[in-house]
């Protein structure tokens, strides 16, 4: 095909398309149709560096189906065509095999048992982190249980040691009663008064408090009697409006004062006043 005529592309699409043909037809054993996408596609794409994993899948597929002259074909091609592509190692290494040995893996096998040895090392490694962090795990949950059990232990024999103590104490005191008792048992049978232990003295407890009565109500103090010196212009409405905020009460303090209508004040009086 002229280099004019050539569709133009991108190597991402040229990828996909790989990637397709190598999900859809490889991976499901249909290796003939396999061989015919990508031949098609090296066609379409010749000047793609993803030419090269196309033609090493075009082996890979004449592999499988067991024709042997076609895959070495196809190999030589790679090695010729694309002597710097990383797959024309892959190429070389599995022509050499072939025709070292007939027994020897083919050289589609050979670099899928190297991804298959790194895959599965990959798998072990998980395996092993995962494994790693549930044995931890578990050993910081049976240390938690191991902590818990040996603080219930020492709180129990805590408090069995202060029941022992007590109980001791109790038998002491039964076993110092009964020595008393033997002893007057002992003075009885001798003729003796028996010695008779004196009881004990009861514990001297706290006076209770003697009922205080309430005291009676304070009486309310009586109102200081207040006075208002009259000044000039006072009228004794306005003397009651201001200091007893209410005009009405004039007749209180004028009764209060002795006043007699027209309660007539001078300055300088003094007037009693009632309570506010």
């Amino acid at each position: 095909m002229p280099e004019d005529e050539r569709p133009s592309f991108s190597e991402q699409e040229v990828q996909q398309r790989v990637e397709r043909i190598g999900r859809d037809l490889v991976e499901k054993e249909l290796y003939a149709e396999a061989i015919e996408e990508y031949k098609e596609l090296v066609r379409a794409y010749p000047g793609s560096r993803w030419a090269a994993n196309a033609l090493m899948g075009i082996a890979e597929c004449f592999h499988h189906l067991g024709q042997t002259d076609e895959e070495l074909s196809t190999l030589e091609a790679i090695a010729e065509q694309f002597p710097d592509h990383v797959v024309a190692k892959r190429a070389q290494a599995a022509l050499r095999l072939l025709r070292g040995s007939e027994a020897a893996e083919t050289p589609a096998a050979a670099p899928r048992q190297e991804v298959t040895t790194a895959t599965a090392f990959s798998r072990q490694v998980n395996s092993l982190r995962l494994s790693f962090l549930r044995y931890s795990m578990v050993g910081w949950f049976l240390s938690a249980v191991l902590v818990a059990v040996v603080f219930v232990l020492w709180r129990g024999m805590a408090l069995r040691e202060h029941t022992t103590q007590t109980e001791m104490e109790g038998i002491n005191r039964r076993v110092e009663e009964m020595d008393a008792r033997v002893d007057d048992l002992q003075a009885v049978v001798r003729g003796g008064t028996p010695v008779v232990a004196p009881a004990p003295a009861p514990e001297p407890s706290e006076p209770e408090p003697a009922e205080v009565a309430p005291a009676p109500p304070r009486p309310a103090p009586p109102p200081q009697a207040r006075t208002y010196t009259v000044k000039p212009g006072d009228n004794l409405w306005g003397i009651a409006k201001r200091q007893l905020g209410d005009g009405r009460r004039v007749n209180e303090i004028a009764e209060l004062n002795g006043l007699q209508e027209p309660y007539r004040i001078q300055v300088g009086d003094k007037l009693k006043l009632p309570p506010r």
